[in-house]
């Protein structure tokens, strides 16, 4: 049975600030704990692996999670892990932003690109200088750049949660053309069935491939029936409708023009090739 620490607010955070921020380096393993707080972990070099409420994840520069007094983890270290420490209570951010936090339960961990682990780097930095000031503005100063630091996150968790879902819609819009391909679904009909509208989804089709919907099916639908072309006992008229084109003469029109040479030319060069 795993032993779950407690690690107190007490032993953690000085009262009279509500937070403690440092650069630190790490080796070992924590064992599994939770905490009465909050808490932000940025991995700067090193490598080593951390488990958030089950789940393990990999860690290396630019790895980085954020919990809250809900969630129960652990650090281990394989080589000396360099990063920063954040751990604050609720009194440093506000109503709003706690509700995010807590709304994220599937999203604690992430791997910032090199740019916005730079723009955190730099914040978490000011927010070190400031806590080892200590002056009448540094509490404000501080909240505002933990503030900040905690929305760039937020918001970078959100754009992979979306790239995740393109890619599952995407991965989905692919599987229902290839099953539908002899009936030559149209993009209208291939975003109905993604639940999007057609300008919506040819846009995200194209940003996903690199091609314009029509572009890529007809090369789909062109691969398809060169595999075709190389069986002897497939005629052309079979391969035109296996392949979904409209008609022989359209498939005899768009095969010359992007391949470069008729069907029956292409299989007499490629049958000619394999013996």
């Amino acid at each position: 049975m795993v032993e779950y620490k407690n690690f107190s607010y007490e032993e953690h955070i000085d009262s009279k600030f509500h937070i403690t921020a440092h650069k630190k380096n790490f080796m070992g393993n924590t064992g599994v704990h939770f905490h009465q707080f909050f808490e932000i972990e940025i991995i700067l070099s090193g490598e080593g692996s951390c488990m958030i409420n089950g789940t393990q994840y990999a860690l290396s520069s630019g790895s980085m999670y954020i919990l809250t007094p809900a969630d129960f983890h652990f650090l281990c270290g394989d080589t000396k892990l360099e990063l920063y420490n954040i751990m604050f209570d609720e009194t440093m951010i506000d109503k709003e932003l706690i509700s995010q936090l807590f709304e994220k339960q599937d999203k604690k961990f992430l791997v910032l690109k090199n740019d916005i682990l730079h723009e955190i780097k730099v914040l978490v930095e000011m927010i070190v200088r400031e806590r080892n000031t200590v002056d009448e503005y540094s509490e404000n100063i501080i909240k505002n750049l933990l503030s900040a630091v905690i929305n760039i996150i937020l918001r970078e968790m959100d754009f992979e949660q979306k790239g995740e879902e393109t890619d599952n819609k995407i991965s989905d819009a692919l599987r229902y053309i290839y099953a539908n391909l002899r009936s030559d679904p149209t993009l209208s009909q291939v975003a109905k069935y993604c639940g999007y509208s057609v300008n919506y989804f040819g846009k995200m089709f194209y940003e996903a491939t690199g091609k314009q919907y029509k572009a890529f099916i007809n090369e789909m639908k062109l691969n398809m029936a060169k595999r075709m072309l190389r069986l002897d006992n497939v005629t052309v008229q079979e391969v035109a409708s296996e392949c979904g084109f409209s008609s022989i003469s359209n498939f005899y029109r768009v095969f010359k023009q992007i391949v470069g040479v008729s069907p029956n030319i292409y299989r007499k060069r490629e049958n000619y090739h394999e013996k």
